[in-house]
């Protein structure tokens, strides 16, 4: 699945998930997978940001695209994160989509 976004929004995206998956170790065998999996999207982010571009595309396998959807379907996000809240809706709604045909 290939995600295209703004700088502004791989932008957001990347700093969530350093803050969110970088620091973190979880204990409980299914968080221990998600975050594997999700480190993969951190890794794939981190040789993308030392490239300043206008747009940035990037490609999700299906494990990582599931793995994104299950997580941040669990995850409660802090109010203040509006832009990044409204981003990550919006991505697990084109995940859903594309996964429920």
């Amino acid at each position: 699945m290939k995600l295209k976004l703004t700088r502004i929004q791989f932008k957001a995206m990347y700093s969530l998930f350093q803050n969110l998956f970088v620091a973190v170790k979880p204990k409980e065998m299914e968080a221990m997978l998600l975050h594997s999996i999700l480190m993969g999207i951190v890794k794939k982010m981190y040789a993308r940001d030392f490239e300043d571009r206008k747009k940035y595309s990037l490609t999700l396998t299906d494990a990582e695209a599931q793995a994104f959807c299950v997580f941040f379907t669990k995850y409660e996000m802090p109010i203040e994160l509006v832009y990044e809240r409204n981003l990550i809706l919006t991505i697990t709604n084109l995940i859903n989509q594309k996964f429920a045909k």
